[in-house]
This record gives C-alpha cells, structure tokens and sequence, in this order.
C-alpha cells in the first residue's frame, strides 16, 4: 500500500479528494486527513506517507512552509499541491519543493487519476532500482549536493528513456557545464558512464528474474540497439549477456569475474 496523506482545511474538499484516490484503486490508501499544521505534524510523523495532496493556505498556516519543514527533515516522498492561488510566486516556490504536480482548485477524478499514475509508475521504477544506486555510487547519496541527488533520481526515474546531461542539468536546476564537473566530483563515474552503468544493473536483473529476450530486456533499459547492449553489458560485466544468464542459473560456470571499472566507457 502506498500511504497517502491529505493536508486541506476545507473539509468538503478533503472529502473529495479521499474519495477520488480511493477510487483510483487499492494501491492506495489515504492514511491521514489534516486541517492545519499542529494535526500535519503530528500524523506525519505517525503515519510517514509516501505522497502529500497540500493546499498551499490552511487557514493561518502555510502549506509550502509546511512541505518544507518535511523537506529539510529528509522526506523525499512526492508531493502534489492543490490551490486556488494562480500567482506564480506560489507556483515558482512550489517547484523549488520538487513537487509532482500542481493542481489548481477545483480538482476533478481524472486530475488524481493521472498525478497517481505518474507516482506508481515512478514508485514502481523506483524499487526495480533498489541497491543498484548504492552499489555503483562511491559514498552515502544524501551527503551529496542537493543537485546530485535530483541528477542521480533522474536517471532512476528515465533510464528507460533517451538521457541527456542537458535534460538531467535542467531537473537538477544548474548548468550542463556545472552538473558535468559536479558529477564526476562526487560520485567518480562521468554522468553517462553512470547512466550505462545503472541500465546494464538493472538489465543484469532482468536477465536473472526474466525469460525475456535480449531485444526485450535492452529496450526497457533504454537501449534501442541490441548489438551495442551486447558490446556495452560485456564491457562492464566482462560477459555477454547470455552466458550472465547462463552462469547465473547453474548451466555455465566459465563466466570470469567482473573487471574493475576502468573509466573509459563512451556513449556512442
């Protein structure tokens, strides 16, 4: 279950909105209704949910304050803002909250719908990506700059995609130039080093829990191309794809040992 709580002091559209996400399935549930801030605090701590429906005014209280509090405290869950305000101060301060989405009031089924389809997709990304993050970074990722974290989420969340340093720079808010240097400072690998390492971590487990084939697992790791994943998983593993595969499940014992990395992996 994926925990959901909702921070409104509208009592109507509270209800609303509980019922349009416990109508969107039973991957959700809503674990806590709050009308200000004192009730947020203490039912967030009780309950630590995984998305955030806010509105921006609770009465006195500040629902962007609030997000941040959250935020410093080490929260990374996902947060969606619910607000009849269209000044885009609010709008800007949101965003800097990394938020999921905006929703301006009133707020209808098919919104919910679509903001909880984009969080289970990424929750979903997300645990496939478990450990594989903490085995190819050098260090603990929350001692990372703030604009190293979001590059590395973006690459968890959009691997399957086609990546780019200017696309990761943008989600990050800082220069490609910055983000290039930055990168390499902190985590020792290039940004697109890390990107080809993250996919063949992720295609080495869908080879092992898949009856997939090679054209299949490539693509949902991004890679359009099955001879390069052929060329690109051998490099960093020192075997082919298929004979990973086969050692792995007991038919081939003469797969070698992972080389260390040696740093000179280009994308094409």
């Amino acid at each position: 279950m994926i925990r959901v709580m909702i921070i409104e002091d509208e009592m109507n559209a509270a209800r609303y909105c509980s019922l349009y996400i416990s109508s969107y399935g039973h991957q959700f549930v809503v674990s806590s209704i709050c009308k200000n801030a004192a009730e947020a605090r203490d039912l967030f701590r009780k309950y630590l949910p995984e998305v955030i429906f806010c509105d921006i005014r609770l009465g006195k209280d500040n629902g962007l304050k609030l997000l941040e509090e959250f935020r410093i405290a080490g929260w990374t869950g996902y947060i969606v803002i619910m607000s009849g305000y269209k000044d885009f101060s609010y709008v800007r301060e949101a965003i800097h909250l990394n938020i999921e989405d905006y929703l301006p009031k009133p707020i209808f089924p098919e919104d919910v719908a679509k903001v909880l389809g984009s969080v289970a997709m990424k929750i979903e990304r997300e645990t496939s990506g478990i450990g594989i993050e903490s085995c190819l970074v050098k260090g603990w990722k929350n001692n990372f700059p703030d604009f190293i974290i979001r590059a590395l989420d973006y690459v968890t969340l959009n691997y399957v995609e086609r990546i780019s340093l200017t696309d990761a720079a943008c989600y990050a808010c800082v220069s490609a130039a910055y983000l290039s240097t930055g990168f390499k400072k902190y985590t020792g690998y290039t940004f697109i080093e890390y990107v080809n390492m993250y996919r063949i971590e992720v295609a080495k487990k869908l080879l092992l829990e898949t009856n997939q084939l090679l054209e299949q697992v490539a693509d949902q790791v991004g890679i359009n191309d099955v001879i390069y994943f052929n060329k690109l998983f051998k490099r960093f593993t020192g075997s082919s794809p298929g004979r990973f595969r086969k050692a792995l499940s007991g038919l081939d014992k003469t797969v070698p040992t992972a080389p260390e990395f040696s740093g000179d992996v280009r994308d094409r």
